[in-house]
């Protein structure tokens, strides 16, 4: 019996098929690397408000003001200019009203925006102002302390639409002795409020801090966070207000938000979050996770128990039993500050930050920053799991992951390495089922929109051969005797 090697037995034609699969370049998938982001602004956004689900207006340094119609997937420039440094936003009533620092009242108005003050304390008052809100078509509140006095904090109200603006004492810091050997001598302490939410015009609340440096020197004594409540069936002006918590030496509380009127969270200095149930009588502290200071948070508005929190290098906090308990959730940016953060309706939420950061939730966990188009990641096969190896079958399935918000998907397979699919979706999914009409090395090229833009296209490669071996010449025709051929790989 005679062996024959079977590298003497393969034919020419069948030696130039294996040399030419053997030259193929071994593909992998190629998802496209994260885009840089377009910001429409680089100025630091401090506040975000919404009017609707779909209108909202973010505000920040340069007088900067941003606009969106469409639930915060897209935004764009309305304002900019005048050295505002704008730190708080409002949207209600069919009114927009924005405040800086410095005490300027902007106003939108038809076609554009107004400033109506450069300073609603003048001539008396110098305002160190951080939030306002409009609590009637004619009526709204800032919110913050007095740059040159001690005493604070305060709120200014305007019941005529913006054009007078009365001052209104809140409360007067404590006072606090200076000298041991002098328990008579007495400063008063300072402090501001940072943050105000209004259910109605006669019922909201603020938050702020009241604290003590000492008499010679920077360093704080006491800092206490604190929220008063605005309640007008108490009278109205300073006898509406009422001071219902002060949580001893935890720092200022630096935001406020309640969903109705009985269930509200205020955060602030060292991640802390504080919760009530009953329109602030009482206030029990939630379990955070974070240490860092939060500067804002949004609530969803019943039925939903769920809201947002966010604050220093990059935290984003979710809460879905009303702020008993938080979820630190990832933050697409690192570690960039955020300075605030509105719902948007339903699981719907925007935060903004530094550099014109502006994030953006739709199912209440997954965040991703607008002006980066959504993409896809992580594309793989189940059935075809390694691009470089050959396999019998011909249908193919694919998964993958996406970032960028995306809600859809457009897809083609075929036997060109870099096609382009067209911007008709064919899945909202993430996975998709092809079958090739033949054998081959084929590619799956799949790209991602969110409703308004494209990312990249990402591409994979697979190698099919379904098509059963067959000798196509009689090596043992040669032979005139019977013989045994024996076929091993080389």
């Amino acid at each position: 019996m005679t062996t024959v090697p079977a590298r003497r037995l393969v034919t020419a034609a069948l030696a130039s098929v294996l040399t030419l699969a053997l030259a193929m370049p071994l593909s992998v998938a190629t998802p496209p690397a994260r885009a840089s982001a377009a910001p429409v602004t680089t100025a630091d956004l401090r506040a975000v408000a919404f009017a609707d689900a779909s209108v909202g207006y973010a505000v920040g340094t340069g007088g900067t003001i941003v606009r969106t119609v469409d639930g915060g997937a897209t935004w764009a420039v309305t304002r900019s200019g005048g050295g505002y440094d704008l730190r708080g936003v409002s949207a209600k009533a069919g009114k927009v009203w924005a405040v800086s620092q410095s005490g300027a009242l902007i106003r939108k108005t038809d076609p554009g925006w107004e400033v109506r003050h450069e300073n609603i304390g003048d001539p008396f008052y110098l305002p160190d102002l951080h939030d306002v809100d409009i609590i009637s078509a004619g009526a709204g509140m800032a919110f913050g302390g007095l740059a040159d006095t001690d005493e604070a904090p305060v709120a200014f109200s305007s019941f005529d639409g913006g054009e007078q603006w009365p001052f209104n004492l809140v409360y007067k810091a404590r006072e606090y002795s200076t000298d041991p050997e002098q328990p008579d001598a007495k400063e008063v302490g300072l402090g501001k409020f940072y943050a105000a939410d209004f259910v109605s015009a006669d019922l909201g609340w603020a938050v702020g801090s009241d604290e003590f440096k000492e008499l010679f020197g920077d360093k704080t004594q006491h800092d206490d966070g604190i929220v008063y409540n605005y309640d007008t069936s108490r009278g109205y002006g300073e006898n509406a207000w009422l001071k219902q918590a002060s949580f001893a030496g935890t720092g200022p509380l630096y935001g406020v938000s309640f969903g109705s009127t009985a269930w509200g969270i205020a955060v602030g200095a060292g991640g802390r979050a504080y919760y009530t149930t009953d329109g602030g009588t009482t206030w029990t502290q939630g379990n955070t996770g974070v240490t860092s200071a939060l500067r804002a948070v949004a609530t969803a508005g019943p039925p939903s128990s769920e809201a947002w929190a966010v604050g220093d290098v990059g935290v984003i906090l979710r809460t879905s039993d009303g702020g008993q308990n938080w979820t630190q959730l990832m933050n697409p940016t690192g570690a960039v500050a955020l300075r605030g953060v509105a719902a948007a309706g339903g699981t719907t939420a925007v935060a903004v930050g530094a550099s014109g950061t502006i994030l953006r939730t739709t199912n209440g966990s997954d965040w991703y920053e607008v002006g980066v188009p959504p993409s896809v990641t992580d594309l793989t096969s189940s059935t075809h799991p390694v691009p470089s190896t050959w396999y019998p079958s011909r249908d193919v399935s694919f998964s993958w992951t996406a970032g960028g918000g995306a809600t859809q998907y457009s897809y083609v397979f075929d036997k060109n390495t870099s096609t382009v699919p067209d911007d008709d979706p064919e899945t909202s999914g993430t996975s998709a089922d092809v079958t090739a009409n033949s054998d081959g090395v084929w590619y799956f090229h799949v790209k991602a929109g969110n409703g308004s833009v494209w990312g990249e296209t990402a591409h994979r490669t697979v190698r099919i051969d379904a098509t059963k071996p067959a000798l196509t010449h009689d090596a043992a025709s040669a032979y005139t005797s019977s013989a045994s051929i024996t076929l091993t790989a080389a």
